[in-house]
């Protein structure tokens, strides 16, 4: 019973941090997105991970997963708002070679991909029970560490994009390697989490470098070519030589 307890406990608290460290993650997207005429968070991940949220919601097995998916479902709803808002922009600069009446239709085709993921959990929980909604949630963390890298090749720089959020992401990685659970998907899962570390170092040094090249751009453009010497510099130093 004594270890049982000290499982619970672990359990807990390692709930606890991953939920903190994903919530403080929504939180680095939602203000830069907002802040932006872009958007932090790939498009497919965000609806995917709010179908997720919900069926989390109805599924819940504690107080501690209730109250998570209930404050990440939030927070995924105001990132869509704020996403939506800013894909109708004049000035958004996603997309660029695409028309603005067909990047006007990227909204109701999130809506459908939104409602796919429904449809296959409400088709796949009552076939396989709610096991699926971990190997989805596994599934999910791995396809937005690898969306996170494609959106960053795809725009070329680190526009509307933080190490925080990655580094918050990754923390909540490693809390959920240390809590592994469910002893029947135990390999199943250190194999899903150690691709998504793989992916999240990837995407993290790739970031890391976008990050110092705009770093050393900027330095260049703002060194002057040449030192200025004022009319006052050259009449001190015509004095001092004389």
């Amino acid at each position: 019973m004594g270890d049982n307890l000290v499982m619970v406990l672990v359990w807990a608290i390692a709930h606890l941090f991953c939920g903190v460290y994903w919530t403080v993650s929504h939180l680095c997207m939602i203000y830069l997105t907002w802040n932006s005429s872009s958007y932090a968070m790939p498009l497919g991940a965000l609806y995917g991970m709010f179908a997720w949220n919900i069926f989390q919601l109805v599924y819940a097995r504690s107080w501690l997963t209730l109250i998570f998916s209930v404050v990440w479902a939030c927070c995924e709803l105001v990132l869509i708002f704020f996403t939506n808002r800013n894909l109708l922009r004049p000035d958004n600069p996603d997309f660029p070679s695409t028309a603005p009446c067909v990047k006007r239709c990227l909204i109701p085709i999130s809506a459908i991909y939104f409602l796919l993921f429904v449809a296959f959990f409400l088709f796949a929980i009552p076939q396989l029970g709610e096991v699926i909604l971990a190997l989805a949630g596994a599934g999910l963390n791995v396809y937005l560490s690898g969306a996170f890298s494609l959106m960053l090749l795809s725009r070329g720089s680190c526009r509307e994009q933080s190490q925080h959020v990655v580094f918050w992401k990754f923390g909540f990685n490693i809390i959920t390697f240390l809590s592994l659970r469910f002893h029947q998907l135990r390999y199943l899962s250190i194999f899903v989490i150690v691709i998504t570390f793989l992916l999240d170092l990837t995407y993290m040094w790739t970031l890391h470098r976008c990050y110092s090249k705009s770093t050393q751009s900027f330095e260049l453009l703002s060194a002057p070519e040449s030192p200025v010497n004022t009319n006052e510099q050259a009449n001190s130093g015509g004095t001092s030589s004389d």
